[in-house]
């Protein structure tokens, strides 16, 4: 578990685009992972550092530095995250994959 909080810090302190995970203390330490509304928080940080409000970012670089960057499992995105990602949607049809990303992970929506 502290291996994992270190690695999230580093990659969080060394990520290329300038942004920063929330700190150890937000990992769930059953789960090992972020909680649900500190994810959604760190998507709206990002999408209103990189966006616009006529302008949104869009879902691919969102899910990027979600994913790859910032290795945060699929499974760890909750209700809270979804709302959020869809959000950053450029337009209608990213809108429908985050809905069936949604359905396929089982995650309840946010109505």
């Amino acid at each position: 578990l502290q291996d994992h909080e270190r690695f999230l810090l580093e990659e969080g302190s060394s990520s290329s685009s300038g942004t920063r995970l929330p700190s150890a203390a937000a990992v769930d330490r059953k789960t090992n992972v972020l909680s649900d509304k500190l994810i959604s928080d760190f998507i709206r940080a990002y999408r209103d550092a990189h966006g616009k409000r006529t302008t949104p970012i869009g879902l691919v670089p969102t899910l990027e530095i979600l994913i790859r960057e910032s290795k945060i499992p699929r499974s760890a995105l909750g209700t809270y995250t979804y709302a959020s990602l869809l959000t950053c949607c450029k337009s209608p049809l990213e809108a429908r994959k985050v809905n069936e990303m949604r359905k396929e992970d089982e995650v309840r929506s946010n109505a």
